[in-house]
């Protein structure tokens, strides 16, 4: 009887440390998303994913952890300024080596699994620390369970300044949110416990602080009337281009695929016959803030007409590339940059008594501008103009995958 009594007890103590462990991680999820409500700060809050989300010894995300981090994920989709710092702590149990190791997979293991959650990896950074910082003493059970964690640290982008929108009331009160638009009537937005789209008139509102430090101040007369930043020169431009673009930014891959409207080095038609047009490509990631480093190549093929098919000519391109990307918006994507272009001309001539095979080839450095247009977040068309190619004038679709 003693020792059934000495089990219940010991399973009772377990589901309660179970059940305490599940409320606190649901607790720490709902207190950033009242905080990013509010307007308040939650940078630097914690999450804690405890041992009990890993199989025993092992970096093994449990089905508990994989459906809370499903959670998580989502939190970062809705809060594009926010990235995560994955910390991984272990008991005292075990050498300090063991201990660092298992540290560093669980966190790598939870970095892994957002990731594949479309999360972009440069939002994640994960780090172990072994036993060095216990939160409980060591020296009992449910201590040592607690030193036994993952915590996920919230951080902002280094180009914000805040992680969401803030919408100040004039009656004092801050709304935290998405600002999707607003108008001289209403202001609408999204807040992050609950994605819905709400609005609210503007004769309640004082000002908008966007998360990258622009403000908007509506007047008593409901008049929306941006402030420009203290430090921001005069301009007649109604953007400000050195403001983060909204359209290119870290944590995006850009592909682009096209067609040139007309070659560099004047092949026509009329005397030629093209066997593959001037068709080119671009790859383009972003560096940090509107710079974006990448390459374009290009190739088109054509023989001369009436050379009977034995005269072939190719004309190939390559350019790494860098280019500054201004701010018109979510859709509106305009740059302009510098590219080194190598190319070559080819001539194949099949002949008696031997082919002739003749190549030329130059590198040079160029200017070259261009503008897409995104119809979503993943498709858009853009044309390009400069001499870095197969064609001067250029035409395609645009690809953009990430956050």
């Amino acid at each position: 009887m003693h020792t059934l009594k000495h089990y219940l007890s010991l399973l009772c103590c377990c589901l309660l440390v179970f059940s305490a462990q599940a409320q606190t991680t649901n607790d720490d999820l709902q207190q950033v998303l009242q905080r990013l409500d509010r307007g308040e700060s939650a940078e630097h809050m914690l999450i804690n994913l405890s041992d009990i989300n890993f199989a025993t010894g092992t970096s093994t995300l449990e089905a508990g952890a994989r459906t809370y981090l499903d959670q998580v994920a989502k939190l970062l989709r809705s809060v594009p300024n926010m990235s995560l710092l994955i910390k991984g702590h272990a008991d005292n149990t075990g050498s300090a080596t063991v201990n660092q190791r298992l540290s560093e997979e669980r966190a790598k293991a939870v970095r892994n699994y957002l990731s594949a959650q479309n999360i972009s990896f440069e939002r994640l950074s994960d780090q172990g620390f072994g036993s060095s910082l216990p939160v409980a003493d060591n020296q009992t059970a449910e201590g040592r369970a607690q030193n036994r964690r993952v915590e996920l640290e919230i951080l902002k982008k280094e180009t914000a300044k805040t992680l969401q929108d803030i919408i100040v009331l004039r009656n004092g009160e801050r709304i935290g949110a998405l600002v999707r638009m607003f108008d001289q009537n209403r202001v609408v937005y999204r807040q992050f416990s609950d994605m819905t789209e709400q609005q609210i008139a503007v004769s309640k509102v004082e000002r908008i602080r966007y998360a990258d430090g622009r403000e908007v101040v509506f007047t008593a007369t409901e008049t929306p009337k941006p402030e420009k930043p203290a430090s921001a020169s005069k301009s007649t431009f109604k953007f400000n281009p050195f403001a983060q673009s909204e359209a290119f930014h870290p944590g995006q891959f850009v592909l682009g695929l096209g067609l040139g409207v007309e070659n560099n080095i004047g092949i026509k038609m009329r005397t030629n016959k093209l066997k593959v047009p001037p068709v080119w490509m671009v790859m383009e990631l972003p560096l940090r803030h509107n710079i974006g480093v990448g390459f374009s190549a290009g190739v088109m093929m054509w023989s001369p007409k009436g050379s009977d098919g034995n005269e072939a000519f190719a004309y190939y391109s390559i350019a790494p590339r860098v280019a500054y990307h201004f701010n018109l918006g979510r859709k509106v994507d305009l740059y302009a940059g510098l590219a080194v272009a190598g190319r070559m001309v080819t001539l194949e001539v099949d002949r008696e008594p031997a082919p002739l095979s003749v190549s030329n080839r130059k590198v040079d450095a160029m200017l070259f501008g261009g503008m897409r247009y995104y119809f979503n977040p993943t498709f858009g068309i853009y044309g390009e103009y400069g001499s870095d190619n197969v064609a001067c004038a250029r035409l395609g679709i645009a690809m953009r995958f990430g956050q």
